[in-house]
C-alpha cells in the first residue's frame, strides 16, 4: 500500500496523493510491481502492465482480433492487436546518475526476458529514452490498450493520468519506445 509514498511520494499516496483513489488499481491481476533495494532501502520502482496494442487505432482496424496468449507469436503486422508488456516509468530516491542507469538497465533486461518468453512486444514509457544502454529503441507512436481495473479508476504516467471507468476497454495513442527493429526505424 506504499507504493505513492516508496521510494518516494507521488500523487498515488495513501496519505493524500491527488489520485490516490486510482491507488488499488496497481494490484490489478495484469500490473506487477518492480522494486530494487539498495542497502536495504527501496530505491526503484516501476509498474509492468500487461495489455495489448497496436499501430493502428482501434476504428481503422476492420477486424475484430483477440490475443491468444497461449500461442506463439507469429510474425507481426502493424494493423493487428499484439500482446504487449509495458514498462511504466520509473520513480527512484537517493541514487546517482550510474545507479539509475543501472537500476533502468537490469530492470529492462528482466522485463526483456519475460518479453521473449511470452512472445510479447516490449514497450516502455519514454522517461527511459535517455538512460538505457541500449539504444536500440526509437520513439514510436502506438494505440494501448486501457484494460479495465476492479478498482473502476487507475492511474497511468504514460496514459496522461488518471483513467475511469468510461477509458477502460479502450485505445489510447501515446508516443512510447519501442524496439527499432520492429518499426525499421533508425536507433536513438
Amino acid at each position: 500500500m506504499q507504493i505513492g509514498e516508496v521510494p518516494l511520494r507521488s500523487c498515488i499516496s495513501y496519505r493524500n496523493g491527488p489520485s490516490c483513489d486510482c491507488l488499488l488499481s496497481c494490484f490489478d491481476a495484469n500490473k506487477k510491481i518492480l522494486f530494487i533495494k539498495y542497502n536495504g532501502k527501496i530505491v526503484f520502482r516501476a509498474i509492468l502492465r500487461l495489455t495489448k496494442g497496436s499501430f493502428v487505432a482501434a476504428d481503422e482496424r476492420k477486424t475484430i482480433e483477440f490475443v491468444d496468449v497461449t500461442a506463439k507469436s507469429k510474425p507481426r503486422e502493424n494493423k493487428a492487436e499484439e500482446l504487449v508488456l509495458f514498462l511504466e516509468r520509473y520513480y527512484q530516491s537517493g541514487l546517482n546518475k550510474q545507479q539509475i542507469r543501472k537500476a533502468v538497465n537490469l530492470t529492462a533486461m528482466l522485463v526483456k526476458e519475460k518479453v521473449e518468453k511470452l512472445g510479447a512486444r516490449f514497450v516502455l514509457s519514454r522517461n527511459y529514452k535517455n538512460v538505457l544502454e541500449n539504444k536500440n529503441y526509437v520513439l514510436t507512436n502506438f494505440y494501448m490498450y486501457i484494460s479495465a481495473s476492479k478498482n473502476g479508476s487507475q492511474y497511468l504516467d504514460s496514459l496522461g493520468g488518471a483513467a475511469g471507468v468510461s477509458d477502460s476497454g479502450s485505445y489510447t495513442c501515446n508516443t512510447f519506445l519501442l524496439e527499432a527493429e520492429e518499426k525499421g526505424e533508425k536507433s536513438l
